[in-house]
């Protein structure tokens, strides 16, 4: 089920990051999801919302915005 959270991006690398949501566990985040954003980054510590859906076994972010 997709859900719409909150949190500040922690760990940038070229083509993933994650971002530590208010609660609960990191969210990986890939650069598609980012640059599907408009977006070519996203700068270390930037406060995002996005949606959370499931990817194989573990949960991703899309459907990004800086806040």
């Amino acid at each position: 089920r997709d859900y719409k959270v909150t949190g500040v991006q922690t760990c940038a690398l070229p083509i993933y990051g994650f971002i530590q949501p208010d609660t609960g566990k990191d969210v990986f985040v890939h650069i598609s999801a980012v640059q599907k954003a408009g977006m070519d980054g996203l700068p270390e510590g930037a406060k995002i919302t996005y949606d959370v859906v499931p990817n194989k076994d573990k949960e991703s972010a899309k459907n990004l915005k800086l806040k």
